[in-house]
Order: structure tokens, then C-alpha cells, then sequence
């Protein structure tokens, strides 16, 4: 009983917090999101208790990973790639967690780990680590969704152009032509890749949709 309000707790927090991410009140979810991944981990600690053992629920291990997700991405919105690169890593190692369970988490599972990688890939690229960035569309371009493998490997057929053309590694100066103020762009096209600040969607950003026919 205690557990399942634990995590009803959880999602009511990521929802509260969803809803100021759409509102483009980042620093504000970022809060929510820390505190709903306080209580996730409390029940992951309790549940890996000596006397629960096997009592672990994987949709609380996942509920954790989506958690860390949403701070990356609030931390990539103001900026700062270096935090949001750690919070999506650590995204990534909680999701390896999941391997081997049912196949409808594994599919969500595999999708979240997707969408971190690629903004792990941007958040490189906006940090000015070209090398990391190239890194992270190379995994991205073998991954088995095969949306996101054709995006990582759009990326790198550009980045290839560009240093053929130029004889040096692009930089998002040189390649977005103008700064990245309120409408966040495609790494190599002025198209609108992250909308205005503020989301339909937590994850809309990442998601294909109308406005994302022409982005990477």
C-alpha cells in the first residue's frame, strides 16, 4: 500500500512538474523533477532491502530514468550541457537496468535511451565538444529505432560535409549564422528544431510531429 502511493506520489510530482516545463518554467520543474527523484530512489532503496529481495518493480526503475530524462532536458533549455549531459548519462545507466523485461517497458526503455542520446549529441555540439558530438550521432546512427538512427546519421553526413568544405570542425556559430536566443534551431539547418521556449510537451522537443517534418 505504502509503495503504490509512493509511487502515485512520484507521477503526480512528474506531471506537476511537466506542466511548468510546457509553461517554459524550467528552473521551477527541475525542482519537481528532483523531488520526485528523491522518492523513486527511496523506494528503489527500500525495495533492495534484505528482506524484499526480488521485490524491485521495473516501472519504478524506469519512472527514475524518465526523472533524470526531464532534469537533463530542463538543464539543456537554460543552457547548461555540461549537467544536462550528466543527468542523461545517468539516464542511460539506469536504463540498462531494464534489459530483459517486459517487452512493452522495453520498447519505452529503448526510446527514452534514444532521445538522451541525441540530446546528449546537442548538448555536446552547443558546448563547443565537436569530438563528444560526433561520438554520441555515431551511436545515435546504429540505434535500433530507426527515426533516430536516420537522424544520427543525417547529422554526420553534414558534420562530413562541412569539414571537407571547410578543413575544420563545424561550430554552432558558424553553422547556425546567428545566436540561439528564444527559438532553439536544428544543429545544422535554420529550421525551428525546439519550437519556442515552453512545450505542448515535456518531450515534444525530441518527438516527430508537423513542425518537425524538415528538422534533423
Amino acid at each position: 500500500m505504502e509503495k503504490q502511493k509512493r509511487k502515485a506520489d512520484a507521477s503526480s510530482i512528474k506531471d506537476a512538474g511537466n506542466k511548468l516545463f510546457a509553461r517554459g518554467e524550467f528552473e521551477a520543474a527541475s525542482k519537481f523533477y528532483a523531488k520526485g527523484l528523491k522518492i523513486v530512489e527511496a523506494q528503489l532503496l527500500k525495495d533492495n532491502d534484505v528482506d524484499c529481495v526480488g521485490d524491485v518493480q521495473p516501472e519504478t526503475v524506469y519512472l527514475k530514468a524518465v526523472f533524470l530524462s526531464n532534469l537533463s532536458n530542463c538543464r539543456f533549455e537554460v543552457g547548461s550541457y555540461t549537467k544536462s549531459v550528466t543527468f542523461a548519462q545517468s539516464c542511460l545507466t539506469v536504463l540498462k537496468e531494464l534489459e530483459g523485461t517486459s517487452s512493452e517497458l522495453q520498447v519505452k526503455s529503448r526510446a527514452l535511451y534514444c532521445k538522451n542520446v541525441l540530446r546528449m549529441a546537442r548538448a555536446h555540439f552547443y558546448g563547443h565538444k565537436i569530438e563528444d558530438s560526433i561520438t554520441m550521432l555515431e551511436e545515435l546512427s546504429t540505434c535500433e529505432n530507426e527515426a533516430y538512427s536516420k537522424r544520427g546519421k543525417k547529422m554526420l553526413k553534414q558534420f562530413s560535409q562541412y569539414i571537407s568544405q571547410n578543413k575544420c570542425p563545424p561550430t554552432p556559430e558558424a553553422l547556425l549564422k546567428q545566436p540561439v536566443r528564444l527559438l532553439r534551431v536544428a544543429l545544422m539547418e535554420p529550421i525551428v528544431e525546439y519550437y519556442r521556449f515552453g512545450h505542448n510537451e515535456v518531450q515534444s522537443a525530441l518527438d516527430e510531429g508537423p513542425m518537425a517534418k524538415k528538422i534533423l
